[in-house]
């Protein structure tokens, strides 16, 4: 973390900050090129989810700030309200989903969407619409004065 600190100096100096692109080019693949930077960049870089406003760039001083937020490091003290978790069965974030779920109290529940990445859970209508039709059913349930 020295050289985010580094960084940070740096920048307060009046110096610019480093700047990385968050996902590689396609011509920058290697066949040690992952399958969720690929499936990342299939939808953030291309037609299914890019933003002409995304730069695809993040600031090298900003990995301090990610460093220092941890979001399951509180997950039991979101009881006793209901906590619902969905993750895909084939993303590579369901191990975060899994942490979160046995660190939640009760009440508590775990959806994972067979078939499912972790990308596919954002358009993909197969995994989207019964996800929708759980969150509702779940809302409903948990929301509603009784």
């Amino acid at each position: 973390m020295k050289a985010v600190a580094d960084e940070w100096s740096r920048i307060e100096k009046g110096e610019k900050p480093k700047v990385f692109p968050l996902l590689p080019d396609k011509k920058d693949w290697t066949d040690k090129t992952d399958d969720f930077t690929k499936e990342a960049f299939s939808y953030y870089r291309e037609k299914r989810g890019a933003s002409p406003n995304a730069s695809n760039k993040f600031h090298f001083a900003t990995l301090g700030l990610f460093a220092g937020y941890y979001p399951l490091e509180h997950m039991e003290a979101i009881s006793p309200r209901p906590v619902l978790i969905i993750a895909g069965e084939k993303a590579q974030t369901l191990r975060f989903s899994k942490e979160a779920y046995e660190k939640a109290k009760e009440p508590k529940e775990l959806v994972v969407v067979p078939g499912a990445s972790h990308f596919a859970m954002y358009d993909k209508e197969e995994f989207v619409a019964p996800t929708v039709a759980k969150l509702a059913d779940f809302f409903r349930k948990n929301l509603i004065s009784k």
